[in-house]
């Protein structure tokens, strides 16, 4: 009871709290309000209506409205600037890539535009787990020795079938193409 509520109730509240603490306008030696007498009061309720008609006519003036909060038009232009240089440059950097380009590295509770609760791991998608990548791994693992098992095995068959001086031939290719593949595999790592 005795609380502002409403869509605006913490605009009022502090422009309140500046009111009684201004001497000029609120008696400070008073130390509740229903000591404060009624012509202190009118001069405070005059006070609130006089600053809530000043904010009526100068929102009315307004031809945009303003939703970007304390942060004037021209940052924003200019972080739109940079936004659009830096796709320019690189269009294939996912949404959270460039923001975190042009605005640096979001922090771990809060992503830039998407306001509080929405956290990296929500728009990036699900880390996968150490238990998970450790699977993953020995899979893998497992995938490149049968490979290279395979590999032996045909490599065994064609220089039995192949004649001896094509066998050096493709034998050095073999080596070749056996080093590509597993340079390859490995960088993928």
């Amino acid at each position: 009871m005795g609380r502002a509520v409403g869509l605006n109730h913490q605009a009022f509240t502090r422009h309140l709290g500046i009111i009684v603490r201004d001497g000029n306008i609120c008696p400070i030696r008073v130390l509740a309000w229903n000591k404060i007498g009624e012509d202190a009061k009118n001069h405070m309720w005059a006070a609130v209506t006089k600053m809530s008609k000043t904010n009526t006519q100068n929102r009315s003036l307004k031809s945009m409205p303003h939703r970007t909060g304390s942060k004037p038009f021209r940052q924003l232009a200019y972080e739109m600037d940079e936004i659009c240089e830096v796709v320019l440059e690189d269009s294939s950097l996912s949404n959270i890539q460039l923001v975190e380009k042009c605005f640096g590295p979001q922090r771990h509770d809060h992503i830039f535009s998407h306001g509080g609760g929405v956290r990296p791991k929500d728009v990036r998608g699900p880390i996968a787990s150490k238990q998970e990548l450790h699977h993953e791994n020995v899979t893998l693992r497992e995938k490149m020795n049968n490979m290279e098992s395979e590999f032996k095995v045909f490599k065994e068959l064609m220089l039995k079938i192949l004649p001896p001086n094509a066998q050096v031939k493709a034998h050095k290719q073999l080596v070749k193409n056996n080093r590509m593949k597993v340079h390859r595999h490995k960088s993928n790592w």
